[in-house]
């Protein structure tokens, strides 16, 4: 049986936001609700989903970076951008990152159709499922000690101390196991509530040579996340 397909919808009218979710479900797709860039940005980095619908304005917010960080973790992710039309700017920048953009208001058929047409072009493509790291295992983030919280193929989510000066946007990310530092790129960073440290969410930057490949055994060793 094929795993069902996860839809993420991020749009902060709440109004809007249960109208796109309505016609989700009364279409028969699994979809997942958030009403604040937080909230989508924390869903995406504890869940792996199929598809992200956004608005591009999410009040003081661009959602369409929501699109950026999923093209750069979870490359077989698809996206939709919702914009006003007289927004020409969000849906020029919606297409760079290869996402269609879809008129607010919005037409209800024509939102079915679109997301239908991107759950299909997952048919062939493997999901770049997110792994648990056991026991949060210490690596190195450039010379800082980091604990490692989950990762898949394409990305990772550590945890650090704040240092005393700004992380570059690549560091290396040395894993025991590893052999060779493996390079990321820098996407996200939040304070943890409870530890006052940094969350931080990171892109592989290169997905091919030696390091990558022993960088895809460990995830392959690890525990899913959630159920694929």
């Amino acid at each position: 049986m094929r795993t069902p397909r996860t839809i993420l919808v991020v749009e902060a009218d709440l109004h809007v936001l249960f109208g796109l979710l309505d016609i989700l479900r009364d279409a028969g797709f699994d979809c997942t609700g958030a009403a604040t860039y937080e909230a989508g940005r924390e869903l995406l980095s504890a869940k792996s989903f199929d598809l992200l619908i956004t608005d591009a304005r999410i009040g003081p917010h661009n959602g369409l970076h929501l699109i950026r960080q999923c093209r750069l973790l979870f490359p077989g992710m698809e996206a939709i951008a919702l914009t006003s039309v007289y927004d020409q700017d969000a849906r020029d920048e919606a297409r760079r990152y290869g996402a269609p953009a879809l008129d607010v208001p919005v037409n209800g058929r024509r939102l079915v159709a679109l997301v239908s047409r991107a759950l299909a072009r997952l048919v062939n493509r493997r999901r770049w499922v997110r792994k648990r790291a056991e026991d949060e295992r210490p690596v190195l983030v450039g010379e800082i000690p980091a604990a490692l919280l989950d990762v898949c193929y394409g990305g990772v989510r550590f945890e650090i101390a704040e240092p005393e000066d700004r992380l570059p946007a690549v560091v290396s990310l040395t894993v025991p196991a590893l052999g060779e530092p493996l390079l990321v790129e820098l996407i996200w960073m939040d304070r943890a509530r409870e530890s006052k440290k940094l969350r931080c969410g990171a892109a592989v930057v290169s997905t091919d040579g030696p390091t990558f490949r022993a960088w895809r055994e460990m995830v392959d060793g690890l525990p899913p996340l959630q159920s694929a």
